[in-house]
Order: C-alpha cells, then sequence, then structure tokens
C-alpha cells in the first residue's frame, strides 16, 4: 500500500470508529496497537505503519476497494442478504452444499452438485426444511405448486 494510501484510508478511520461504536481504546486494543499509535493515525499527524493501519482496518471492517474485484462486491451484495435469511438450522448445510457446488465447478468445470436427487431420498423433515424449493413445478401453468389450481 502507497503513502497516499494509506493516508487516504488512515482519514477513514474515525467515521468507521464512530459507526461502529468504539472508542480509540478499544480500536487501539482490539487491533493490537498503542492508542497513542492509534490516535496518531485517525488525526492523520503522520502517515501510518502498514501493519498497523491494517490491524485497526480489519478491527473497523474496513477494506481497500481494490482488496476484491468488482464482480466479486456485486456477487457478495447478492449473496450476503440470502445467506443472513437462512435459517439458523438448516444453515451449516445449505451453505455446504454451495461450497461442494463451487468446489465441482473449480475442480470439473461444472457444478456437479447441481444433479437431480429423488425426491424420496430426502426425510419429511428435509423436505419441510426446502419448503417451496422441494416441489416440483406443475406442467399445467395455472396450478399452483401445492396441486391446487389459480383461479
Amino acid at each position: 500500500m502507497s503513502e497516499q494510501e494509506r493516508m487516504t484510508y488512515a482519514n477513514m478511520l474515525k467515521e468507521a470508529r464512530v459507526k461502529a461504536r468504539l472508542t480509540q481504546a478499544e480500536v487501539a486494543e482490539q487491533a493490537g496497537i498503542a492508542l497513542n499509535t492509534y490516535s496518531t493515525m485517525e488525526n492523520g499527524n503522520r502517515i501510518p505503519q502498514a501493519e498497523k493501519l491494517w490491524a485497526a482496518m480489519l478491527v473497523l471492517d474496513l477494506q481497500p476497494q481494490d482488496a476484491e474485484p468488482e464482480w466479486l462486491r456485486e456477487w457478495w451484495a447478492i449473496l450476503k442478504p440470502l445467506i443472513m435469511e437462512l435459517p439458523q438450522a438448516t444453515r451449516g448445510i445449505t451453505m455446504g452444499r454451495i461450497v461442494n457446488i463451487l468446489a465441482d465447478a473449480i475442480r470439473d468445470g461444472e457444478p456437479v452438485g447441481l444433479k437431480v436427487v429423488p425426491k424420496a431420498s430426502y426425510s419429511e423433515e428435509d423436505l419441510e426444511a426446502m419448503g417451496i424449493a422441494a416441489k416440483r413445478a406443475p406442467e399445467d401453468p395455472d396450478e399452483e405448486l401445492d396441486g391446487n389450481t389459480r383461479i
């Protein structure tokens, strides 16, 4: 990180700290740096050492914009709210499936994890947890997923 970039990020520390509702002492302690070092960085008096700046940035969840490519930030913006909505009871299973699909795609070049699994192989509890995803699309476009006909 260049000196100019370090100063730019140092100038973001106070706003991020206030937003996180932390004191300078709390950030310094969590970052493992001296309070006067953190205070100097936040006040912009000197160009901060990269390692100490990174430690404070991690505590405040500040990331350089170029740390991740734009396409990844776009996908994360889509995926994060969906992941947050997953029921805690099935979150680990669902995230494990997603990881397996990604691993298959990396290894084989295609998402092998998307193979069709017979509905009979799932327990009633699994089907209940899957909700509408466990239902088969009706052949008749006027038929609802529960087998009823739309009016």
